[in-house]
């Protein structure tokens, strides 16, 4: 298994176990990690056609939060849980600030753009976000099922063969789809907005 993979396992272990840090049973609170790296990429910065100076910001941002971030250097570490909670707080609180810059940096328009983008590279796995579920006033039983669907999703992808993992994490994204209703499942659309395929281009140096 590879760096990148072995960290994104990493990730998955974290978020797959109930949440200590969130509210609502099943459901993770919280910043929307990832939010600054997505406006960071300079495909996702032509879309919100932002000025030079929202870029400069931005780039100025990302470079803060980052350092709080799980790197490959933490999957050869290992976890070590005594540290976990105050490494994990110190991340959430980066990207809780980091959330509120963002908004002020950027127009409404913008900022609205920017979590369509950040909600379609996170897929289904959104579901489990208290706001998203609140949004999508899913019922208990329906977070529950998403939950254990996405549990066991992580449990597979730990023994799937590396060209089956992106197979295992898609057919689970199906699957927490397929527990929403025709209504949830158009809502879901909506706050999806118009799709955008994400390029990584590099950021000039």
């Amino acid at each position: 298994m590879g760096r990148s993979e072995s960290l994104l396992a990493f990730v998955l272990t974290l978020v797959a176990v109930p949440s200590a840090f969130g509210q609502t049973p099943g459901l993770r609170d919280g910043p929307r990690y990832g939010l600054a790296r997505t406006a960071h990429n300079r495909a996702v910065q032509d879309e919100l056609d932002l000025s030079a100076e929202q870029i400069e910001g931005i780039d100025s941002l990302y470079e803060e939060i980052k350092v709080t971030d799980w790197t490959p250097e933490d999957v050869d570490k290992g976890v070590d849980m005594e540290n976990l909670r105050e490494r994990q707080k110190l991340r959430q609180e980066s990207h809780e600030k980091g959330e509120k810059r963002l908004a002020a940096i950027l127009s409404p328009r913008q900022f609205v753009r920017l979590n369509q983008i950040w909600l379609q590279q996170l897929g289904a796995f959104a579901l489990r976000r208290a706001d998203i579920a609140a949004q999508l006033e899913l019922t208990d039983e329906q977070i529950q099922k998403i939950v254990k669907i996405e549990r066991q999703s992580v449990k597979d992808r730990r023994t799937a063969a590396p060209r089956e993992k992106v197979k295992t994490t898609e057919a689970a994204k199906a699957q927490m789809l397929a527990a929403l209703t025709e209504e949830q499942q158009a809502k879901w659309k909506e706050m999806l907005g118009e799709r955008f395929d994400l390029r990584f281009r590099p950021s000039p140096d």
